[in-house]
């Protein structure tokens, strides 16, 4: 397991240095690299989720023969200088081609192989879902020819993610059942830095006590202090904003939100996917709308690269992620075995 520092960008376009995690295989003390592997990011809740903080629990670190990566998307990797841009996917997708890029490099010096000519697999559970598709759908659309020589994606495998973030917003408010509102609420938040033309104010501005207490909370405090904040302080979204942002539908800051929202919504319309993907939806979703997966697969039902899992064993988010990981894990294999 190695930890590599690259140079990447943050919501202000301000250059930054991030860390990332890379996985060899070995065989008999020698590189075993016969293909690369794309995590994303699993979590946003979690300082300890950082790729560099806590590899060793991913499942696919231990794919034979794939040389693993897990870009840092929320700037944990360092804490100093700490993104937390979530489902931003304009700057998740910069900062994951920048990881690729760094491993490439890493990879080549140390052990000789060129991951330009290895299957590349892409892969994303929940916000990694979402992001998962985003990167695809920036390869397909946006990649400069530079990056396409070094970055060609065969499979991508992309389980509950809120591909529409406004879907998710609509979806969570005033339910019960997503016990992370909060994390919603605070990634549409996140896009007006990137965003400033769909905002009006500075969303401090719209924030009660209780909500600008619950953005120190989520910057700034331990892991143990977060686990009891979130245990001691179930947040309804009114203690969160002001009144008027929840209860005044035509106001300009409800406009705003919206069309922030809007501006991290995968669905579209305006892209299908060209490259093999596999969709991952678990019906029993506690913490994504399900309703952005059922979007997803009624959007690209008709191409034949796309195909659906439905997953109605799991009964919550969580629990999905692990049969997500494992059928990835052995369609990989089986996809090396058939070179």
């Amino acid at each position: 397991k190695y930890k590599i520092n690259y140079e990447t960008y943050n919501l202000k376009n301000e250059r930054i240095t991030l860390s990332t995690a890379l996985v060899i295989p070995f065989d008999k003390g020698s590189p075993n690299i016969r293909g690369f592997v794309i995590d994303h990011h699993p979590t946003i809740t979690d300082k300890n989720a950082a790729p560099t903080l806590k590899w060793t629990e991913m499942t696919l670190n231990v794919v034979a023969e794939c040389a693993v990566l897990q870009p840092d998307l929320i700037g944990l990797g360092k804490t100093d200088d700490q993104v937390l841009d979530y489902h931003c996917h304009h700057l998740c997708n910069r900062n994951t081609m920048d990881a690729a890029l760094a491993a490439q490099q890493f990879i080549k010096e140390n052990f000789h192989v060129d991951i330009a000519n290895l299957k590349t697999f892409n892969v994303g559970y929940s916000q990694g879902g979402y992001d998962s598709l985003s990167f695809l759908r920036y390869m397909e659309e946006e990649a400069t020819d530079e990056e396409k020589n070094v970055i060609h994606i065969d499979e991508t495998y992309s389980g509950a993610g809120a591909y529409n973030i406004q879907t998710m917003f609509d979806n969570s408010l005033g339910n019960e059942k997503y016990e992370y509102i909060e994390f919603i609420l605070m990634g549409v938040m996140s896009t007006h830095e990137y965003h400033p033309e769909c905002y009006t104010k500075e969303v401090a501005d719209y924030l009660t006590p209780t909500g600008k207490e619950l953005l120190t909370v989520l910057n700034k405090k331990s892991d143990a202090e977060l686990a009891d904040f979130k245990r001691n302080h179930k947040h309804e979204p009114h203690s969160i904003f002001v009144s008027e942002y929840l209860d005044d539908k035509t106001s300009e800051w409800s406009k705003s939100v919206a069309r922030a929202a809007a501006a991290e919504n995968l669905l579209d319309g305006k892209w299908k996917p060209t490259g093999k993907l596999w969709l991952f939806y678990p019906v029993n979703d506690d913490m994504v709308t399900t309703e952005c997966s059922k979007q997803a697969i009624e959007l690209f039902k008709d191409l034949d690269n796309v195909e659906s899992y439905v997953d109605e064993v799991s009964d919550t988010h969580h629990a999905a992620g692990t049969p997500f990981y494992v059928f990835t894990f052995i369609d990989i294999l089986r996809k090396l075995a058939h070179d």
